[in-house]
């Protein structure tokens, strides 16, 4: 792991200086909307959850009214964010417990809030930010993944890296780091035209390696439609024309347009140094 104070500093710097107003981007009103909404969430963009949530809090709006539904009822108000039937029951069972055990109130404590049906660390930690202020290290897809490019851990549990992270990032940073993490990762997973963020975490190399680099940190990044996508930027790359045979090169990819999509495919192992060779920031 690569997490020398310098180097975190860093890191924190360029994110906050990219990202200077992050926040969940979740609707609610109060603290049980924000819980509803984080146990929706799950296997599903906030974006949808919000469009479910618009109606959902219309018809039920607290505690009291999810316990007293029909089960059916909240899984066709729910089902567009997927696996509706596991949610319902859990959001219904939770609502039960804060009605017997807090009064129909959401607890402000991690110790209490994992304690709820379909409530985790992650839930809980977004609820802890987001509703009461209180600082938390959420890990998400979006937060393992960089994390784990940027050398901040190396481990690929969430409960083992939020403790990675907890040990590095100051406890007043925890949640707004999480979300610098999570909006950096939502732009690099969702286009590729967001070079102009990417370019703060790449190394200043040769332009073959800021290529690479930009591949390295996409989901699936040795998937074909991703490198060629990146070849279509070689412009904004500035990679000259023996860096672009080398590249065409290294993946497998000919000249031709026309044999491109009749070309083997190159992916390294998993465990080959090409595979990590890239570096997000120089150490």
């Amino acid at each position: 792991m690569k997490r020398s104070k310098n180097r975190i500093h860093k890191i924190r710097k360029i994110l906050r200086a990219t990202y200077p107003d992050v926040k969940t981007q979740l609707h609610y009103r109060n603290p049980f909307e924000l819980l509803v909404a984080t146990i929706l969430s799950a296997q599903c963009t906030d974006k949808q959850v919000n469009s479910v949530t618009k109606t959902l809090f219309k018809e039920l709006t607290t505690p009291y009214d999810f316990a007293n539904a029909s089960l059916g009822d909240i899984e066709n108000l729910i089902r567009p964010t997927g696996y509706f039937r596991n949610k319902a029951k859990s959001i219904q069972n939770c609502s039960k417990q804060l009605i017997e055990t807090y009064n129909g109130e959401v607890p402000q404590t991690l110790e209490q809030l994992v304690k709820l049906t379909g409530v985790g660390r992650k839930t809980a930690n977004v609820v802890l930010g987001a509703a009461f202020k209180t600082p938390g290290i959420v890990v998400d897809t979006h937060v393992a993944r960089i994390s784990k490019r940027l050398g901040l851990t190396d481990n690929r549990y969430p409960a083992k890296i939020e403790i990675d992270l907890m040990e590095v990032i100051p406890k007043r940073d925890w949640s707004d780091f999480s979300l610098h993490l999570i909006y950096f990762g939502s732009l690099i997973q969702r286009t590729v035209h967001g070079f102009e963020t990417l370019q703060h975490f790449l190394s200043t190399k040769s332009p073959y390696d800021k290529c690479l680099c930009d591949i390295n940190l996409r989901p699936g990044c040795y998937n074909r439609s991703i490198v060629l996508k990146c070849l279509e930027r070689a412009d904004i790359l500035k990679l000259n024309e023996e860096e672009l045979a080398r590249f065409r090169s290294r993946f497998g990819i000919p000249i031709g347009d026309d044999e491109v999509a009749k070309a083997p495919f190159y992916r390294p192992p998993e465990d080959s140094p090409e595979m990590c060779s890239a570096e997000v920031l120089p150490c």
